[in-house]
This record gives C-alpha cells, structure tokens and sequence, in this order.
C-alpha cells in the first residue's frame, strides 16, 4: 500500500489505484480522498472508490461539501465518526439522509477518517466507509490508517511539487514559443531537446544551422564540429 501511494499519485488519475488499495488493506466499503476542497471558485478534486462513484464525486463536489459533518478533524489523527458525533446524530444529519443514503445507502454506516494538512497548509480529507451488517473500525483500523498518514502526507507535497514544475515548464515553453527569435535547447551531449517555432523553421531552411536527427550541424562540413 506505502509502495501504491507514492508510485500511483503522478499517473493521470491521481490516488484511484491508492485509494483502491487502501480500501483493501483497511477492509473498507468505500473510500473517499479530498485532495483538494471545493469553494466558490474552484470545484477541487477528490477521488472515490469504488469507480462507479463518479457521481457521487461530482455531487459531492458542487453541492454537498458543504453540508458535511464529518469535517475539520485533529490533524494527522486517525478518528471514528462516533468520536466526534453520536450515531443518531451522524445518521439524522442532511448529509447522511439525502446524500450519502441515495447515493451509497450500504456503505456509509461505519466511518472513520483523517485530515492531513499539507506543507502549503491545504487539507486534505481521507473518509472510510463500511456497511453497517460488518463490525465497526476500531483501535486496530485507526492504528493501520494512522501509519499511512505519514506517507500520505508526503505523496500530497510531491504531487503538488510536480504540478508546479509542470506549470513552470509550460510557461517557459510559451515564453519560447512567444519569442521572435530562433532558441534551441541542448542537453549535456549536445542533444537537441526542444527547438521554439522560429528555430524550427530556419533549422528546415538550413540558415547557418540544420538538425541532423537529433544533433546539429552547420551547413558546411568544415563548420560542423
């Protein structure tokens, strides 16, 4: 599961195999991860398993994050809902009876969850979810979420350090692009890695300089070197 969550948190659909596979290891229903809130301007992301929760992603997204009881935990502390609210209340919430009982009516009985605050300050909310005929989480279910929470916490900072990067990347690469000017860019053995738009077309002209699959040579032998 460790292994999971720093291997699957770069791939294309962020924490959907990780949070497969804690959903196993715990011995949960479902499984939900609020990677990123939903406000006014910006829907954020979450990811729940199984896959057929799509739906539930999106209500949750535009509408129901806003009603959630189970919200603002200690932070990095593994928690019951029944440690923060009694049953009847958890079950008679607007939450419970008109979302989470359409939506995963089985499933949403039994909670547990964990808030992790990342080193930029987000919050990020993993909730857990069994049906109500299997026994409840217990001091043993909280101990084995709580020694994810580590690893959690560091996948979160280097996804976000990698969404950073690429967004640094694309803006440089516009930057060059936006250039009136030929700029190419080489690796350590003279490679070419990336050519902007004007390059690419005096390299096709053979002004001064051609590509030769992926190195450069000028135009006359005696100048290649």
């Amino acid at each position: 599961v460790i292994h999971a969550i720093y291997q699957f948190v770069l791939v294309a659909e962020q924490w959907r195999a990780s949070v497969a596979l804690m959903s196993e290891y715990i011995g949960c229903t479902r499984v939900t991860i609020v990677v990123r809130e939903s406000n006014g301007t910006d829907l954020g992301y979450l990811v729940v398993h199984p896959e057929n929760g799509k739906e539930i992603e999106a209500a949750y997204k535009t509408t129901w994050y806003k009603s959630d009881p189970f919200v603002n935990l200690p932070p990095e502390r593994a928690v019951l809902i029944a440690d923060v609210m009694s049953n009847r209340e958890w079950q008679d919430s607007v939450y419970f009876r008109e979302f989470l009982q359409g939506a995963m009516p089985a499933d949403a009985h039994h909670g547990m969850g964990v808030d992790i605050v990342t080193s930029a300050g987000a919050i990020c909310r993993l909730r857990l979810f069994r049906y109500p005929e299997l026994p409840p989480f217990d001091v043993e279910d909280k101990a084995r979420l709580a020694n994810l929470v580590p690893h959690i916490k560091q996948a979160l900072t280097l996804a976000a350090q990698a969404t950073r990067n690429e967004a640094e990347r694309e803006i440089y690469e516009e930057g060059l692009d936006g250039l009136n000017i030929g700029v190419v860019v080489l690796d350590e053995r003279g490679q070419l890695l990336r050519a902007n738009p004007v390059a690419c077309r005096l390299l096709t002209a053979g002004d001064g300089l051609r590509r030769s699959g992926r190195e450069l040579e000028a135009c006359t032998p005696s100048e290649t070197r």
